[in-house]
């Protein structure tokens, strides 16, 4: 990893620290919203396929799966984080970040 991109996770990993995860995501209910979400979009997509091209239909519902992977991932990792966290030392990140520098 080059020491530009090390500098960026470890900032990135110090702003977590910091701030922890989005509330929204590291919500209990937060997968039932995103799934309704889906639903709706998956619905509207339904209705509107019938006047679209095979291929923009397809794109659509293509758009919609990876949306849905990227916001479960995102609850996944909001709701791991307090495990994790336990084993970062913050001092230590913050002494690498002064050895690579500005």
């Amino acid at each position: 990893m080059s020491s530009l991109n090390e500098r960026k996770f470890l900032r990135a990993v110090l702003n977590r620290i910091d701030h922890g995860p989005s509330k929204f995501f590291a919500a209990g209910w937060s997968g039932l919203v995103i799934w309704l979400a889906l639903v709706v979009c998956s619905v509207v997509a339904f209705s509107v396929a019938p006047h679209l091209s095979p291929y923009i239909s397809a794109l659509i519902f293509l758009v919609i799966g990876v949306a849905y992977a990227h916001l479960y991932f995102k609850v996944a990792a909001a709701r791991g984080w307090p495990v994790l966290a336990r084993y970062l030392d913050r001092g230590q990140i913050v002494s690498r970040l002064e050895q690579l520098g500005p």
